[in-house]
Order: C-alpha cells, then sequence, then structure tokens
C-alpha cells in the first residue's frame, strides 16, 4: 500500500511538472510569434522611410501622439522624408516590455559620415496590430 501511495504522488509530482512545462513552452512560444511580429512591423515602417519614402506606409505602421490628425501627421512626414539626417535605419534587437509592448533597438546611420546613432523604439499592439509609437523624441543634429 505504502509503495503504491509513492507511486500515485511521484505520478502527480511528474503530471504537475509537465502541464507547468507545456505551460511555459506556450507561453514562450506566444511570446516569440508576437516579438516577431513587434520586430516585422518595425522593419515595415523602417521600409515605408528608407526604401519606398511612402508616407502613406509609414503612417500604417505607427502610432503618432505628436499630431491631432492624420493629414497634418501625413503632411509633417513628407517634409521629415526631405530632411531626414539618416541614410539607413537597422534593427538589432528587440525586449519584452509586457504582453502588449516591446522595445526595438534600433541603429541610425547618419547621412554623410559613418556616425551611428542606437535608438530605443516602443512597439505597442493597438487593436490587435503591432505599431510603432512615436512620442516626440528627436533625432536631428545639434540636439
Amino acid at each position: 500500500m505504502k509503495r503504491f501511495k509513492g507511486a500515485i504522488l511521484v505520478g502527480a509530482a511528474v503530471a504537475v511538472f509537465l502541464s507547468a512545462g507545456w505551460f511555459l513552452t506556450t507561453r514562450t512560444e506566444a511570446s516569440m510569434n508576437e516579438q516577431t511580429l513587434a520586430y516585422d512591423s518595425v522593419n515595415n515602417y523602417l521600409r515605408a522611410i528608407y526604401e519606398r519614402k511612402d508616407v502613406n506606409e509609414i503612417v500604417k505602421w505607427v502610432k503618432d501622439t505628436r499630431f491631432s490628425s492624420i493629414e497634418q501627421q501625413k503632411k509633417e512626414y513628407a517634409e521629415m522624408l526631405k530632411t531626414d539626417p539618416f541614410e539607413s535605419a537597422k534593427v538589432i534587437g528587440t525586449q519584452l516590455v509586457n504582453e502588449n509592448t516591446f522595445n526595438v533597438i534600433v541603429q541610425l546611420k547618419r547621412k554623410n559620415s559613418d556616425e551611428i546613432e542606437t535608438v530605443t523604439l516602443p512597439v505597442i499592439k493597438e487593436n490587435g496590430a503591432w505599431k510603432s509609437l512615436i512620442t516626440g523624441v528627436e533625432t536631428r543634429e545639434g540636439k
């Protein structure tokens, strides 16, 4: 009888351990998928700026709190494309903040120099879509 009780306890412990492992693995896989989606949204945003130079595409990938209207945002972005002090950008990493926020680390290469500036861009999940959150941080020379 003692062996039987021991076997039941060991079996229960193994079941708890395995179910906890399954839960953590599933949660990790979900986080990795969300991380990939957040990473991809930033890459799409950067491609819209540096490859396509498409204001409509840029707006699609950001939530920019500096503007009160999409029209104003598009106008400013069109100007930004003319005066952007950077020639290229590259995502170099991501950090999980919470289930609805990642920080994406981006390297920006300045025009006419080899100077690299590294910035952290928050990416939020809004209505099921990942968007870069722009809140007024300037990256212009002479800050």
